[in-house]
């Protein structure tokens, strides 16, 4: 993981755990995201009102689209379901299909937003897609293919889906793996695509807010200024570090291709 510019919002505290413990144990492989934070009904709705780097996204689709509204858009790994709340209001007759390998994120949203005629909430792998070949007139992912295990097959499950002259868009926080993969797969395949960098984009230390909930009963000092920014704040636990972790410029890196036969 690349170092980031200090935070301003930081205390020399946070800045000290986020320096010499947090980039230490991500980088050396001791801490990874793990699917259990991702269960915790709490900690999604806290990142469902987070909507930093979306808007980037948003303006690009905006832009892309013009006066030619999708029918139907796929969402790869919904999560929180952020995107698709944002989705929902730019297109609110096209019909919304998000899908998530987590039962826990698909029974809350279905329950959430139950009385929707137009978003569908659907447990199910990326790599084996619930669709019958050229259905989807748009496909958006997020900060989900770093989570992914086998890009390629979800590549061509994508590419299966979508209609001829769909849009595929996939976008990530930093020019990682996932993106180098997804353009080794496009060139092999011959496929024109291009990348937008936005490099200027306010986002969220999500990473750095699950390793200080990991870390709240681990350590004292972790602890003691997760407790003491919920007392000053009046806020629970959770949204206490989820305002420790704070944010920063970082840049998002956005593949996209429309399918041709």
């Amino acid at each position: 993981m690349k170092l980031r510019k200090p935070n301003n919002t930081w205390s020399k505290e946070i800045e000290n755990i986020y320096y010499n413990y947090f980039l230490k144990d991500i980088n050396s492989g001791k801490f990874k995201v793990l699917n259990k934070f991702f269960s915790n009904i709490d900690l999604l709705d806290c990142l469902e009102n987070d909507n930093s780097g979306l808007d980037s996204q948003i303006k690009l689709i905006k832009k892309l689209i013009k006066n030619k509204i999708p029918k139907s858009i796929l969402i790869i790994g919904t999560g929180s379901g952020r995107l698709a709340n944002e989705i929902s209001i730019l297109f609110p007759y096209s019909k919304i299909f998000e899908i998530d390998k987590n039962p826990i994120v698909i029974k809350r949203l279905k329950n959430k937003y139950k009385s929707s005629n137009f978003r569908f909430s659907i447990l199910a792998h990326a790599s084996n897609l619930p669709f019958p070949n050229n259905y989807i007139d748009l496909v958006i992912s997020y900060s989900v293919f770093r989570y992914i295990k086998n890009i390629n097959q979800t590549l061509l499950e994508i590419m299966r889906v979508v209609k001829d002259n769909g849009l595929i868009i996939i976008s990530e926080a930093k020019n990682n793996n996932p993106i180098n993969k997804i353009r080794e797969f496009l060139q092999k395949k011959n496929i024109f695509f291009n990348t937008i960098i936005f490099p200027t984009v306010r986002l969220k230390h999500l990473t750095f807010f699950y390793y200080l909930l990991n870390k709240y009963k681990k350590n004292k000092v972790i602890k003691k200024l997760i407790d003491l920014e919920a007392k000053e704040k009046n806020i629970n636990k959770l949204k206490a570090a989820f305002n420790l972790a704070g944010s920063s410029l970082g840049s998002i890196y956005t593949i996209l291709w429309q399918k041709k036969l």
